[in-house]
């Protein structure tokens, strides 16, 4: 992410007021001193990294000429979505958060919007990071009851395995459900399971989704 970025961060077209953002190591040097900007120096903004937004009325041909000056003099138009992209590689936000970034625009009422901000603000992330926390506590009780079965100390009882399983399963499974909701109809979420051999990634795919997996007979 050595490039400096540059994009118009409000809607094209003529109207009161237009910004244009600079992201990257040259934002300062191309766009600090132009009227009109302000600069959040890294890692206060929101990429992390040096970032100008130059206010300008939205003019059309000015803000065109601008954009043009600025990619003559060194600056990449930025992709879609790549503001949010580049917080979301420097750890300025989660990946729950950068979805939320999309929903939030794609918003189509204030139940959406009320949503999509929720999850912006980390609500969604501090759920599934202490579920994660649960299973992790778990998993070094059970391998402890695995290590010392034949030392006299207090094991993890099996029922309070199984109860602490299903509780964060219940939890996991609500979480979906109301990520579901919010999701069209046609969007597909990719996961991946990794892990070393034999780890029970196939053991975990079949109990999740209800089917068995296709494993390897190596």
């Amino acid at each position: 992410m050595g490039e400096t970025i540059v994009a118009l961060s409000t809607p094209p077209g003529a109207g009161l007021r237009a910004v244009v953002r600079l992201s990257g190591p040259r934002a300062v040097e191309l766009g600090g001193a132009v009227p009109g900007a302000v600069v959040f120096k890294a890692p206060r903004s929101y990429t992390t990294e040096d970032l100008v937004e130059i206010h300008l009325p939205s003019s059309p041909p000015l803000v065109g000429r601008l954009m043009s000056s600025l990619v003559e003099r060194g600056a990449r138009p930025a992709k879609p979505g790549e503001f949010t992209l580049r917080a979301f590689l420097n750890g300025r936000i989660d990946l729950a958060q950068a979805e939320a970034v999309e929903q939030l625009i794609s918003a189509e009422g204030e139940d959406d919007r009320q949503a999509a901000l929720d999850q912006l603000g980390g609500s969604f992330s501090k759920r599934l990071s202490r579920i994660e926390g649960e299973l992790l506590d778990l998993c070094a009780d059970a391998e402890a009851a695995i290590d010392f079965v034949d030392q006299d100390i207090d094991l993890l009882p099996v029922e309070e395995a199984l109860r602490r399983g299903r509780k964060a399963l219940e939890e996991l499974r609500a979480l979906m459900a109301e990520t579901a909701a919010r999701k069209t109809p046609n969007a597909r979420p990719t996961v991946s399971l990794h892990g070393l051999p034999n780890a029970g990634k196939s053991a975990l795919f079949n109990a999740l989704s209800g089917a068995d997996a296709i494993v390897s007979d190596v």
